[in-house]
């Protein structure tokens, strides 16, 4: 489990990377978190958030 000091210090990280990169660095970055975001938890209202948003998986 990912502690809140640790999602603080990714933040300033983060926020300090974004004034010193390109558009294609700070994609991947954002790409970086949502990585980091997929391996947490979700809350029952983050994940019908979620899946209100995406939609029902498709069959294959």
């Amino acid at each position: 489990m990912i502690t809140v000091s640790e999602l603080r210090d990714r933040r300033q990280e983060r926020d300090a990377r974004a004034g010193h990169c390109g558009p294609v660095v700070a994609a991947l970055h954002a790409t970086a978190d949502l990585m980091d975001a997929r391996d947490r938890h979700l809350s029952g209202y983050a994940w019908s958030r979620y899946a209100n948003r995406v939609g029902p998986r498709p069959t294959p």
